[in-house]
């Protein structure tokens, strides 16, 4: 009735925090469908929460698919695992982890598992076709072409953990056998070129 207008104090607005899957109070349960040991890589870095654990699982099979690997072949296989363990640890030794306080986020995180999933697997790969060439040099003639059928056979197999791997070492084989073709041919050509040049001489003497 003064006429004096009533001024309100203006609304605080606080700034809204959307906590990540990882950081959740009450954290969703563990999937069962996810092996333990990937799950305890996780948990034992306070990474609780069953939401944030499944999508870094997801990750992880991605990365694996890339190269044809299935996931039950991923759950499956002792080597995949332990793989699948490692990038856990190398992805928080970069993207931080929350005990330590210095986790980045979900997602720089699981983007940076996924490649270094991919990374890993590809040099496990790698090593895998190296040893084996390495293996195969020193094998008789017989031997190889055993190991060959045998590789043969498992590409005719329902199931192939690792297709591309077994392919490449088949040619790796396949490879193998030609070049000691082309060094026997070439061990007969010279022989045989030395001892037509004897008998040549013989005759010219």
């Amino acid at each position: 009735s003064t006429g004096s207008s009533l001024v309100l104090p203006k609304e605080t607005v606080s700034p809204v925090i959307v906590p990540t899957s990882s950081t959740l109070s009450k954290p969703a349960p563990i999937p069962g469908n996810v092996p333990s040991a990937f799950v305890s890589a996780l948990y034992n870095r306070s990474f609780v929460d069953g939401r944030f654990i499944f999508r870094a699982w997801g990750k992880i099979q991605l990365a694996f698919k890339a190269f044809g690997i299935t996931y039950h072949s991923i759950a499956a296989t002792d080597d995949y695992l332990r793989l699948a363990v490692d990038a856990v640890a190398v992805t928080v030794e970069k993207k931080g982890s929350i005990i330590a306080g210095d986790f980045q986020g979900d997602e720089p995180f699981l983007k940076y598992l996924f490649g270094t999933m991919k990374g890993l697997f590809a040099n496990y790969r790698s090593d895998q076709i190296t040893r084996f060439v390495e293996e195969i040099e020193g094998l008789g003639d017989i031997t190889l072409s055993h190991v060959g059928m045998e590789l043969e056979d498992e590409l005719k197999a329902a199931r192939v953990v690792d297709r591309e791997l077994v392919e490449t070492k088949l040619a790796e084989i396949e490879r193998e056998q030609s070049a000691r073709q082309r060094r026997k041919h070439y061990h007969n050509h010279s022989a045989f070129d030395l001892n037509a040049s004897l008998n040549q001489f013989k005759l010219f003497m």
